[in-house]
């Protein structure tokens, strides 16, 4: 874990902990035995319920209540490249002609509203040979939002890609990548399959490619589903050119610890064939 990644957690979890004892407090206080015993214990099993509920939403690689692959199943040397938050111009198109000369398959998670402006991008997505999936129409993070707008999110998102590349989305990535139950079951309502990811690699920040490098090779492992980000929002335009930099260094790193990169529907098509013979 990023020490960055443990700061935010640990925020959560102390924030938590101080309404938890706040409350634990008010019924000592103003609770009389054995009523005070009593409601302690629903605290407790409140609270532990609702930590539970805020890992599975917030830490990726949690899944108590909810289920996104994070990693590929059967690992091997196996590995993921996926790219959030586009297309946007120029970055989007210096990584797929980094993609194209290492050849190197990716997942593209595009925002509606970026495939709205950029729409040639994201048709080249496809003709390139990589996968266009689903990152909502607008980048709202989804379980605090009521179930019309969950869905207006997924489906104005799927609809935009396959209006601009002729391909409807398969997979789907939930913004920041917070997920609940709900909103996974109302993706799987209209045919997306949600996608999680291993790590972040940070490059949101445009930290300088040696930091992106480094936080790729000092963790990347088999059957790793690696998340970096060739766009934003167009309310936020940010650069992505430290990762443009970083990129080569990185498949190069990768390929030298003997991994191999390949696309995710290849990777996840047996265990998708099996769970869609479950239900």
């Amino acid at each position: 874990m990023s020490k960055r990644a443990f700061r935010k957690i640990t925020t959560y979890v102390l924030l938590f902990a101080g309404l938890f004892s706040l409350l634990l407090i008010g019924v000592q206080r103003f609770l009389s035995p054995p009523w005070n015993s009593i409601g302690s214990l629903v605290l407790v099993i409140g609270a532990l319920a609702t930590a539970a509920y805020l890992l599975d939403m917030m830490v990726p690689g949690v899944n108590i209540f909810s289920y996104a692959p994070h990693r590929l199943p059967q690992s091997g040397n196996r590995v993921v490249l996926t790219f959030d938050d586009g297309p946007v111009e120029p970055f989007t198109r210096q990584i797929l002609d980094i993609l194209e000369r290492y050849g190197v398959p990716a997942v593209f998670f595009c925002i509606g509203e970026n495939v709205e402006r950029f729409p040639q991008v994201a048709k080249e997505i496809v003709m390139r040979g990589h996968e266009l999936a689903n990152h909502t129409q607008s980048h709202r993070v989804l379980p605090f939002l009521p179930a019309e707008k969950v869905e207006r999110e997924i489906r104005g998102g799927a609809n935009a890609c396959k209006k601009a590349s002729g391909v409807r989305p398969v997979f789907f990535r939930c913004p920041k990548g917070y997920k609940t139950r709900r909103v996974l079951k109302l993706a799987k309502k209209l045919g997306q399959q949600a996608i999680g990811f291993s790590y972040p690699i940070f490059d949101v920040e445009n930290p300088l490619p040696e930091t992106l490098i480094h936080n790729v090779l000092h963790r990347v492992k088999g059957g790793d589903i690696l998340l970096m980000h060739d766009g934003f929002r167009k309310e936020k335009p940010a650069s992505r050119d430290s990762l443009v930099a970083a990129l080569p260094k990185i498949i190069e790193g990768v390929r030298g610890r003997g991994l191999e990169f390949v696309r995710l529907s290849d990777a996840l098509a047996e265990t998708l064939a099996e769970e869609n013979r479950r239900h």
